[in-house]
């Protein structure tokens, strides 16, 4: 019985239709977004801020509140 030698064109194959397809699906992603401000990045003060664009605040998720952290007791140093 004869063997056959994989040469690694099937993992290559599927590994490039696996990039088209998510390229494909970004790129659907982004034309059905129909945003007509993208936004621009500034850079104040060594901060990059995000101004602009179609993201609103409701769009983003919140967490849970956090609890305040619990301060610590003042005490007298040791030995006083």
């Amino acid at each position: 019985m004869a063997r056959v030698r994989s040469s690694g064109a099937l993992p290559l194959a599927v590994a490039l239709s696996t990039a088209a397809l998510l390229t494909g699906a970004a790129v659907f992603t982004v034309v059905r977004v129909s945003c007509h401000d993208p936004g621009q990045y500034v850079q104040h003060n060594g901060i990059v801020e995000l101004i602009g664009g179609c993201v609103e605040q409701d769009d983003l998720p919140v967490g849970p509140k956090q609890p305040e952290p619990a301060k610590p007791e003042q005490q007298s140093p040791p030995g006083v």
